[in-house]
Protein backbone atom coordinates (compact mmCIF):
# COMPACT_ATOMS: atom_id res chain seq x y z
CA UNK A 1 0.00 0.00 0.00
CA UNK A 2 1.18 3.62 -0.64
CA UNK A 3 1.21 6.09 2.00
CA UNK A 4 -1.54 8.17 2.04
CA UNK A 5 0.55 11.11 2.75
CA UNK A 6 2.87 10.69 -0.38
CA UNK A 7 0.20 10.32 -2.61
CA UNK A 8 -1.32 14.02 -1.06
CA UNK A 9 1.72 15.86 -0.47
CA UNK A 10 1.34 19.35 0.31
CA UNK A 11 2.81 19.89 -3.07
CA UNK A 12 -0.31 18.32 -5.04
CA UNK A 13 -3.06 21.33 -4.60
CA UNK A 14 -3.85 21.41 -7.50
CA UNK A 15 -6.67 18.94 -7.18
CA UNK A 16 -8.28 20.74 -4.42
CA UNK A 17 -7.84 19.16 -1.45
CA UNK A 18 -4.95 19.17 1.23
CA UNK A 19 -5.47 16.28 3.29
CA UNK A 20 -7.69 14.18 4.34
CA UNK A 21 -8.07 16.54 7.31
CA UNK A 22 -9.43 19.37 4.70
CA UNK A 23 -12.12 17.07 3.22
CA UNK A 24 -13.64 16.14 6.28
CA UNK A 25 -13.65 19.76 7.60
CA UNK A 26 -15.23 20.81 4.30
CA UNK A 27 -18.09 17.72 4.45
CA UNK A 28 -18.67 19.22 7.87
CA UNK A 29 -18.88 22.94 6.82
CA UNK A 30 -21.11 21.38 3.43
CA UNK A 31 -23.87 19.77 6.38
CA UNK A 32 -23.65 22.87 8.51
CA UNK A 33 -24.95 25.00 5.71
CA UNK A 34 -26.86 22.41 4.33
CA UNK A 35 -28.64 22.26 7.58
CA UNK A 36 -28.52 25.71 8.24
CA UNK A 37 -30.08 25.86 4.88
CA UNK A 38 -32.89 23.20 5.52
CA UNK A 39 -33.40 25.15 8.78
CA UNK A 40 -34.17 28.26 7.12
CA UNK A 41 -36.10 26.70 4.63
CA UNK A 42 -38.58 24.60 7.28
CA UNK A 43 -38.84 27.82 9.16
CA UNK A 44 -39.93 29.69 6.01
CA UNK A 45 -42.43 26.80 5.59
CA UNK A 46 -43.71 27.00 8.99
CA UNK A 47 -44.30 30.50 8.81
CA UNK A 48 -46.09 29.94 5.22
CA UNK A 49 -48.47 27.58 6.56
CA UNK A 50 -49.28 29.39 10.02
CA UNK A 51 -50.04 32.30 7.66
CA UNK A 52 -52.18 29.85 5.55
CA UNK A 53 -54.03 28.48 8.87
CA UNK A 54 -54.43 32.14 10.09
CA UNK A 55 -56.21 33.02 6.62
CA UNK A 56 -58.51 30.09 7.02
CA UNK A 57 -59.49 30.65 10.32
CA UNK A 58 -60.15 34.30 9.53
CA UNK A 59 -62.19 33.36 6.38
CA UNK A 60 -64.12 30.87 9.14
CA UNK A 61 -64.86 33.90 11.58
CA UNK A 62 -65.93 35.75 8.72
CA UNK A 63 -68.25 33.12 7.42
CA UNK A 64 -66.20 33.07 3.75
CA UNK A 65 -64.55 29.84 3.99
CA UNK A 66 -65.58 27.80 0.99
CA UNK A 67 -65.75 24.47 2.70
CA UNK A 68 -67.78 26.64 5.87
CA UNK A 69 -70.29 27.90 3.16
CA UNK A 70 -71.04 24.54 1.41
CA UNK A 71 -71.43 22.74 5.02
CA UNK A 72 -73.85 25.65 6.06
CA UNK A 73 -75.78 25.53 2.76
CA UNK A 74 -76.24 22.11 2.87
CA UNK A 75 -77.17 22.01 6.65
CA UNK A 76 -79.26 25.05 5.86
CA UNK A 77 -81.17 23.40 3.24
CA UNK A 78 -81.53 19.97 5.75
CA UNK A 79 -82.92 21.95 8.16
CA UNK A 80 -85.64 23.52 5.90
CA UNK A 81 -86.76 19.79 4.39
CA UNK A 82 -87.05 19.29 8.15
CA UNK A 83 -89.36 22.25 9.09
CA UNK A 84 -91.52 21.66 5.75
CA UNK A 85 -91.71 17.98 6.59
CA UNK A 86 -93.17 19.18 10.26
CA UNK A 87 -95.41 21.81 8.98
CA UNK A 88 -96.64 19.26 6.57
CA UNK A 89 -96.89 16.66 9.76
CA UNK A 90 -98.02 18.95 11.88
CA UNK A 91 -101.21 20.08 9.54
CA UNK A 92 -102.28 16.27 8.56
CA UNK A 93 -102.61 15.39 12.10
CA UNK A 94 -104.39 18.70 12.87
CA UNK A 95 -106.69 18.34 9.80
CA UNK A 96 -107.10 14.39 11.17
CA UNK A 97 -107.74 15.67 14.79
CA UNK A 98 -110.51 18.32 13.32
CA UNK A 99 -112.20 15.73 11.19
CA UNK A 100 -112.37 13.41 14.00
CA UNK A 101 -113.78 16.36 17.00
CA UNK A 102 -116.30 17.00 13.80
CA UNK A 103 -117.73 13.47 12.89
CA UNK A 104 -117.50 12.98 17.10
CA UNK A 105 -119.15 15.95 17.37
CA UNK A 106 -121.73 15.56 15.30
CA UNK A 107 -122.34 11.72 16.25
CA UNK A 108 -123.18 13.00 20.11
CA UNK A 109 -124.97 15.36 18.45
CA UNK A 110 -126.91 13.33 16.74
CA UNK A 111 -126.97 10.70 19.32
CA UNK A 112 -128.83 13.58 21.94
CA UNK A 113 -131.48 15.06 19.59
CA UNK A 114 -132.18 11.06 19.71
CA UNK A 115 -132.62 10.78 23.05
CA UNK A 116 -134.19 13.92 23.23
CA UNK A 117 -136.99 13.24 21.02
CA UNK A 118 -136.83 9.48 23.19
CA UNK A 119 -137.01 11.55 25.99
CA UNK A 120 -140.10 13.35 24.42
CA UNK A 121 -142.01 10.92 23.57
CA UNK A 122 -141.71 8.82 26.87
CA UNK A 123 -143.06 11.67 28.48
CA UNK A 124 -145.93 12.62 26.06
CA UNK A 125 -146.64 9.13 26.76
CA UNK A 126 -146.32 9.23 30.50
CA UNK A 127 -148.54 11.90 30.35
CA UNK A 128 -151.42 10.66 28.03
CA UNK A 129 -151.57 7.30 30.50
CA UNK A 130 -152.24 9.54 33.59
CA UNK A 131 -154.62 11.72 31.59
CA UNK A 132 -156.62 8.36 30.67
CA UNK A 133 -155.82 7.79 34.49
CA UNK A 134 -158.02 10.69 35.53
CA UNK A 135 -160.55 10.66 32.96
CA UNK A 136 -161.17 6.66 34.11
CA UNK A 137 -160.98 8.01 37.88
CA UNK A 138 -163.64 10.81 37.21
CA UNK A 139 -165.73 8.53 34.84
CA UNK A 140 -165.67 6.06 37.84
CA UNK A 141 -166.55 8.71 40.55
CA UNK A 142 -169.43 9.91 38.63
CA UNK A 143 -170.58 6.65 37.97
CA UNK A 144 -170.57 5.93 42.00
CA UNK A 145 -171.67 9.54 42.81
CA UNK A 146 -168.87 10.15 45.18
CA UNK A 147 -167.04 13.41 45.08
CA UNK A 148 -163.92 14.10 44.05
CA UNK A 149 -162.84 16.22 46.59
CA UNK A 150 -164.16 13.17 49.15
CA UNK A 151 -161.34 11.29 47.20
CA UNK A 152 -158.61 13.34 47.75
CA UNK A 153 -159.05 13.77 51.01
CA UNK A 154 -157.99 11.43 53.25
CA UNK A 155 -158.67 11.17 56.99
CA UNK A 156 -155.35 12.08 59.22
CA UNK A 157 -154.82 9.33 61.85
CA UNK A 158 -152.71 9.68 64.67
CA UNK A 159 -150.77 7.02 65.77
CA UNK A 160 -150.32 5.99 69.50
CA UNK A 161 -147.10 4.28 69.61
CA UNK A 162 -146.81 1.63 72.22
CA UNK A 163 -144.77 2.22 75.57
CA UNK A 164 -141.89 0.83 76.12
CA UNK A 165 -141.43 -1.96 78.60
CA UNK A 166 -138.73 -0.22 80.12
CA UNK A 167 -139.60 2.83 80.42
CA UNK A 168 -140.74 4.92 83.54
CA UNK A 169 -144.13 6.23 83.37
CA UNK A 170 -144.50 9.68 83.49
CA UNK A 171 -146.35 11.56 85.94
CA UNK A 172 -148.94 12.73 83.73
CA UNK A 173 -149.94 9.28 82.39
CA UNK A 174 -150.23 7.67 85.66
CA UNK A 175 -152.62 10.43 86.84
Amino acid sequence: MTDHATLYSEDSLDFGCDSSEDTEDASETDVAKTDYKGSEETERYMKEKVQQLRDLLQQLQDGTLPEYVNRLSRLQSVLEERLFVASTYKDIELEMVNTQYRKESQRLQDEFEMKKVDLKETLLHSLEEKKKQIEAEQHSVELTGISVDTLDSRPSFTRKLRRRQNEPTSHSESK
